[in-house]
């Protein structure tokens, strides 16, 4: 399963420090060979519910991917956790807004 889909199932950040090396194990995967040349380490975290322009709210995930291997570190947990999620309610308020406006002029 793909750790963005496993994040918004499971509710949680997940944080591969090494794409390469947990593809190597079979413990990542690429959607496409390319990606191995550029997506080197990534956080998935669980947004929670937002809302999209239609005004639909839906499950959400903010994906961060760097070329840098391990960039991302589990022992930064906490201080990345910190940070998304300053990040976070901003993404829900900015997608909220949005929806307001793109519904305006709408009967």
């Amino acid at each position: 399963m793909a750790d963005v889909v496993r994040c918004v199932r499971e509710k949680r950040m997940i944080i591969v420090e090494n794409c390469a090396a947990m593809a190597d194990q079979a413990e990542f995967f690429y959607f496409n060979d390319a990606q191995r040349s550029y997506l080197r380490s990534m956080i998935s975290c669980y947004l929670g519910v937002v809302c999209e322009e239609s005004g639909t709210m839906k499950k959400a995930a903010l994906v961060i991917d760097t070329n840098v291997p391990d960039f991302f570190k589990e022992t930064d947990r906490p201080s990345l956790d910190f940070c998304i999620r300053e990040f976070r309610s901003r993404i829900k308020l900015e997608m909220l807004l949005m929806a307001l406006l793109a519904n305006r002029g709408t009967p």
